[in-house]
């Protein structure tokens, strides 16, 4: 494991690998290990001739974890990739984000698609990046509050066991509170067709959270949209 300062916060990295660069970005409530490197993406990726880099997301794993949630705003979370790549001489890599992961690789590839080769967007559909009302979230699990010192400030009880799992890898429940407060703003379809890079969207056949691929790959040029049979959003991976 390596770290470095992005824009004062310690982020957690892995690098392995040689060969073109490719950027990974886990999702909500987890970290490299879990949705990369358990999941053998590090060693698949890796044996086909790719570096792989994979950051620990603010407030995540090994990272630094602010409980202000002006700090996961995409300038910051999603910008630590762009942080972590000029960090790194990495000019220009290949983009892969699942979820949480997926909306800030979403935006990266909006914003600052010149820095990267291609994109995957996992387990994330509109329902995911185009979020207009705050209040839909509390349909799907979510308690949302900016009072981030109580310990279940983000969690209802169907979704409890999920964020002590993350507890117990020592991410505070207000700091995965703030993340999700911070991570609202939205992307809407005339931002997505900005995109220019060869984008493939790929969510579960059971994915009810992120919804169907085919309406947010329709938004960007040329994208490519796959259902993969069988997998809801979290065995997608």
């Amino acid at each position: 494991m390596h770290a470095f300062d992005s824009d004062g916060y310690r982020i957690a990295y892995d690098d392995v690998g040689d060969g073109e660069p490719i950027a990974l970005l886990h999702g909500f409530a987890a970290n490299r290990r879990l949705n990369w490197r358990l999941t053998g993406w590090y060693s698949v990726l890796a044996q086909a001739g790719y570096r792989v880099i994979a950051a620990d997301a603010r407030g995540h794993g090994a990272s630094a974890k602010p409980g202000d949630p002006a700090a996961y705003r995409p300038e910051g979370i999603a910008g630590d990739v762009l942080r972590l790549l000029d960090h790194l001489r990495v000019p220009r890599a290949h983009l892969f984000g699942y979820s949480m992961g997926a909306r800030n690789a979403a935006w990266l590839l909006v914003h600052h698609g010149d820095r990267f080769l291609s994109g995957v967007i996992a387990g994330a559909g509109m329902n995911l990046l185009h979020v207009d009302d705050p209040e839909r979230w509390t349909s799907r699990g979510y308690r949302l509050t900016a009072d981030n010192s109580r310990a279940t400030s983000l969690a209802v009880p169907g979704l409890e066991g999920l964020y002590g799992h993350a507890a117990r890898r020592g991410g505070p429940l207000g700091a995965l509170a703030a993340c999700l407060l911070g991570a609202l703003p939205s992307l809407k379809e005339r931002d997505l067709a900005k995109i220019r890079v060869r984008t493939l969207v790929v969510c579960g056949e059971k994915d009810t959270l992120a919804g169907s691929p085919l309406p947010l790959a329709e938004c960007i040029r040329g994208a490519q949209a796959v259902i993969w049979p069988g997998r809801s959003h979290v065995s997608v991976v």
